[in-house]
């Protein structure tokens, strides 16, 4: 199709909004595929109505005038330049032309085979923004009526329907197809894409003998973050991390968002050892985040397999890096696991020591032992702490924490929880009918006991049975535990209170270290965690956060307990700051409950 512009000296004009104009355009994805049956009904329409020989509907880019319906005329695209319809796009209004010979500069614009009159109409997609024409052509001049132009509008209104609704379609898909492969947060790979992309790695490593290694991190605690500073910290945070780990690892590392508040990273490499990539990933994690006004630290567990050592196909290598990242114990000294056999073989482990712990506290076999807490100030005991003890006929003795571990995230920690309340409370009561001071115990409390709903009536019931005082009785709770949902907390604590029991922060300074939630709770006591005792005598900046947490707390009408405390030196500190209270080696390790009955009549 050769076109006559009106003038040959005037370059066509870039419409405003041009980058998003053709975004739009491309969007549609139509430009070089074949005529439209829809749009050919239109310009057959358009091309009897007006008695026209030539009728097309075209889109217009940067370079091409493409056909997407046409009558009277063979090509598919011509050069956007020579094109009239380009100008009507341009000018985002309709242009008509009644004679063109009369407006070239030459007189061969009058030879035959030349287009002598001319009408566009824009026609705009879904944005609003000019896409293409609607427009009718002779090779004769002619003259044409405000009608002419009405009934061409009215077509241009049933094309832009058409193309609007193509668009929006389209647009609908491409966001569903989106968040069906990329999380919405993070504009990370999701679940799905992500094993889709090891899947296609896994082909690619088999041919050229790479090594594939997923690594899975999760973070610590992340909920505490949205209880402190709020969802949309939070959700910064999750922002900020994604963002690191995707400047830390770039393509052809794949980073990907695999549930919640976890993450994966697939790396294909010969010679990476697998350790050096999940302590590289800790060592990002352990730079601060700033948010907002706020300096965060992250920490997780992570988990590394490797293919072809670990596992042969995806869902395998998931699930040994999944298995590795959950072998993490709170009693180990590594946030990092890499797989090995041992793996299964620690959680075959947990689930015979589930079912032999059930069965230990069925039969009484589960014990608790004292750790006696002493007054500084007098040198006398005051109480003691209640720790679990377990001696498995055949195991041996297992450690205390992971016990509580393996017990933790299942229904046998309330199993647990209560036997070990119920042994202490036992003792204590004991320790008054045998005539020696009122001392008090105090017993740890998870996080999912204090979510049970017969909390309360378990407690009173257990205090009604033994005969204690609920002021003989301190419930020590974690900080953690303490904001991963403190409205919950508050309640339970609040409805205590009644019966006289006290309420400790037990590790304080591992965590949070938040004074602004204590003023929340009824909490009448902080114990410092022992990794800052040990320390006290030989890091000055030790001694002036201990000191500040103790005048702080003080403040507050809060006791301060020490952990820890193994040296005379130690002890001559803490009781010239004005430490309360102390539990550790110096005095007694943890004791049995008749070894506990000998100490207190002595002390």
């Amino acid at each position: 199709m050769t076109e006559q512009p009106p003038s040959n000296d005037q370059p066509t004009p870039t419409p405003p909004y041009e980058a998003q104009r053709l975004r739009d355009l491309y969007s549609l994805k139509v430009l070089d595929t074949e005529s439209d049956e829809r749009f050919e009904r239109y310009v057959q329409f358009a091309a009897d109505l007006l008695e026209m020989p030539i009728a097309l509907i075209s889109l217009i880019d940067r370079q091409y005038h493409w056909l997407k319906a046409a009558t009277g005329l063979q090509q598919q695209k011509t050069q956007a330049a020579i094109s009239l319809c380009t100008q009507t796009v341009s000018a985002d209004q309709p242009l008509m032309i009644k004679d063109a010979a009369r407006r070239a500069d030459k007189p061969a614009a009058a030879q035959p085979g030349r287009i002598r009159s001319f009408v566009g109409i824009p026609l705009h997609g879904a944005s609003q923004l000019v896409l293409g024409t609607l427009c009718v052509a002779d090779h004769r001049p002619r003259t044409f009526t405000e009608h002419d132009l009405q009934l061409l509008k009215q077509l241009v209104g049933l094309v832009e329907s058409e193309l609007q609704q193509e668009q929006t379609i389209k647009q609908l898909r491409s966001e569903i197809e989106r968040n069906a492969y990329f999380d919405s947060l993070t504009s990370l790979p999701n679940r799905r894409l992500l094993t889709d992309r090891l899947d296609y790695v896994l082909q690619l490593a088999a041919e050229r003998e790479q090594q594939v290694t997923v690594t899975l991190f999760d973070l610590d605690s992340f909920s505490t973050y949205n209880k402190i500073y709020g969802r949309e910290v939070g959700d910064k945070l999750l922002q900020a991390i994604a963002g690191r780990m995707t400047s830390t690892f770039p393509p052809p590392n794949v980073v990907g968002r695999w549930r919640d508040d976890q993450f994966m990273l697939i790396t294909t490499d010969k010679a990476a050892e697998r350790r050096a990539i999940g302590e590289h990933v800790l060592e990002s994690l352990s730079r601060p985040f700033q948010i907002d006004e706020h300096t965060l630290y992250v920490s997780a567990k992570i988990g590394v397999s490797a293919y072809p050592d670990d596992a042969q196909d995806s869902h395998d290598l998931i699930q040994r890096a999944n298995a590795a990242m959950r072998s993490h114990r709170t009693y180990a000294d590594s946030k990092l696991t890499v797989y090995a056999p041992s793996v299964d073989s620690s959680r075959v482990r947990r689930h015979d020591l589930l079912r032999r712990l059930r069965k230990a506290i069925s039969s009484n076999e589960v014990t608790a032992a004292f750790q006696p807490e002493m007054n500084i100030r007098t040198g006398r005991l005051q109480g003691a702490e209640a720790l679990l003890r377990w001696h498995d006929q055949e195991l041996g003795s297992i450690p205390a924490m992971e016990a509580a571990s393996a017990a933790e995230h299942t229904s046998t920690i309330h199993l647990l929880g209560e036997h070990i309340l119920r042994t202490a409370c036992q003792e204590a009561a004991g320790w008054r009918r045998a005539g020696t001071n009122p001392l008090e115990v105090a017993v740890n409390l998870a996080a999912p006991q204090l979510h049970q709903p017969r909390l309360l009536n378990q407690i009173a019931s257990i205090l009604e049975e033994t005969g204690l005082a609920g002021s003989n009785l301190v419930l020590e709770l974690t900080e953690t535990t303490l904001i991963e949902d403190i409205d919950t907390v508050s309640r339970r604590m609040q409805a205590l209170k009644p019966l006289g029991i006290r309420f400790a922060i037990d590790d304080f300074g591992t965590g949070y270290s938040s004074f602004t939630y204590l003023a929340q709770l009824p909490v009448n006591r902080l114990k410092i965690d022992k990794s800052f005792i040990s320390q006290i005598c030989t890091n000055s900046e030790t001694t002036k956060i201990v000191t500040g947490l103790v005048d702080l707390a003080h403040r507050l009408h809060l006791d301060v307990v020490a952990e820890g405390v193994e040296t005379a030196e130690q002890l001559d500190l803490l009781r010239r700051i004005g430490c309360d209270l102390m539990q550790g080696y110096y005095y007694s390790l943890p004791l049995s409950a008749e070894e506990f009955r000998e100490f207190s009549r002595a002390h």
